[in-house]
């Protein structure tokens, strides 16, 4: 194993750990003291001890088994049941996000300061600073209400799922295009980017062969959080189109005081979020041929 695999490996454990120690701790103290499934009580070592088997594999603790708000469910077959919806949709959100936002830069960067360049960027620039909670609600006043091609809320049909994916696919396309053109426009500064304008390639060769990769190293290192953030459940989302995900279930939890589900989530997006930032940097450090580590 090497060095920097140990450390990675390492630092998810320690990441558990610490948000396992504050989910003991908000259950022991700040729980609802009359829940028979978890009642306030003092804290205890042996009690931890067991809490943190139970995260590290072992049998998994009654206290944060149980979702009071859920009817009683597991709390994992409730983070289950959300995250298959909330991935679904951040799946969809972000692949349509990668492929606008990376077209529109490609699009801009052929030609740096023209019209076009800079109709991308103001486009891109309007993307990021246009809320959910106000483009969603927009979306669903003219493709729902007054056009009726799709359904204003749930997913039971295929359609249904476009409003949602537009909406939550938006500001990540908007940031692909802002960071991608960026990057793009920092690489053709580059010397071997010099030498294949100087050599007469064509301008999209120089721009997909030689450009491209090194561009898209401060690109990978923002879509590792965003396609964290965007699998793990978008809350403004989920609740305008009524999508039972992730985020819906834990905006309810804690509007219900069901600290289990809520810590349960909270341990679950610890460990999803260092996961794939830690595949995100493996990607950019694989990516930059500065690196030396691509040829």
């Amino acid at each position: 194993m090497s060095g920097e695999l140990r450390r990675r490996l390492w630092s998810l454990v320690f990441t558990l750990l610490v948000l396992g120690t504050v989910g003991f701790v908000w259950l022991r103290v700040a729980g609802p003291p009359s829940s028979p499934l978890c009642p306030r009580r003092p804290l205890a070592l042996g009690e931890y001890i067991d809490f943190v088997k139970s995260l590290l594999g072992g049998p998994v603790d009654a206290c944060i088994g149980i979702s009071p708000s859920s009817g009683g469910l597991p709390v994992r077959d409730v983070i289950q049941a959300g995250f298959l919806v909330s991935a679904g949709l951040g799946l969809g959100a972000f692949v349509v996000g990668l492929v606008l936002g990376g077209a529109a830069a490609l699009f801009g960067a052929q030609t740096p300061g023209s019209v076009r360049d800079r109709g991308t960027a103001l486009i891109a620039g309007a993307g990021v600073a246009l809320p959910a909670f106000v483009l969603g609600p927009a979306l669903v006043d003219v493709f729902s209400l007054r056009l009726g091609w799709f359904p204003p809320l749930g997913i039971d049909a295929v359609t249904a799922w476009v409003l949602p994916v537009v909406t939550l696919s938006a500001p990540l396309s908007a940031y692909v295009a802002r960071l991608l053109r960026a990057g793009l426009v920092e690489m053709s500064h580059q010397p071997y980017v010099r030498v294949a304008w100087a050599k007469g390639l064509p301008a999209r060769r120089v721009l997909v062969r030689h450009m491209l990769r090194g561009a898209c190293v401060p690109l990978v290192s923002y879509l590792g959080p965003a396609f964290a953030s965007l699998v793990a459940g978008s809350v403004v989302v989920e609740t305008l189109f009524h999508i039972p995900g992730l985020g819906r279930a834990f905006l309810a939890a804690a509007q219900g005081g069901d600290h289990p589900l809520m810590v349960g989530v909270v341990l679950f997006y610890g460990v999803l979020f260092t996961a794939v930032n830690w595949i995100a940097d493996s990607i950019s450090a694989r990516l930059d041929p500065r690196s030396g580590t691509l040829a």
